[in-house]
């Protein structure tokens, strides 16, 4: 078992699930109401998805979906999504990256496909390396999660 020195909860107030068309995934809070989401989650630019976390559910816009050829999960496999704001200020916690090394342990949060959980879940994990997308986005691979 991993013992890491976090707080699951405050982790789990930072991840949503993203709905488009019938399908969801897992997405996190990166800065106030902007989630990043994998490209394979979301339509095109442009597209509306539903953003739930905790116990909210708002409109997103996908603003930028990032996906090398335009193939369905060509790597980097990402999106960037604008969250319409909540009626009170600051309803979600925020993804915070540290720089873990290979062979680090962490927590994997998020909503694993098959499962219908109202809360995202979380596993342990090892990190097997970390590799630079267009020069802009740091992308961890893991095993064990």
């Amino acid at each position: 078992m991993v013992d890491l020195d976090i707080d699951l909860d405050s982790v789990k107030s930072a991840v949503a699930r993203v709905t488009f068309n019938g399908q969801w995934g897992t997405g996190s809070f990166i800065k106030e109401h902007v989630v990043l989401t994998c490209g394979h989650v979301v339509g095109a630019k442009g597209s509306t998805v539903d953003v739930e976390w905790t116990d909210n559910t708002r409109t997103g816009t996908v603003r930028s979906v990032f996906q090398f050829n335009g193939a369905r999960y060509d790597l980097p496999d990402l999106a960037i999504i604008d969250v319409e704001r909540a009626p009170r200020p600051w309803d979600h916690g925020i993804i915070t990256f540290g720089r873990p090394t290979p062979h680090t342990q962490v927590h994997v949060v998020g909503y694993a496909e098959g499962f219908a959980e109202k809360s995202p879940t979380s596993a342990p994990a090892t990190v097997l390396d970390r590799s630079w997308v267009d020069g802009a986005v740091e992308v961890l691979r893991v095993t064990g999660a």
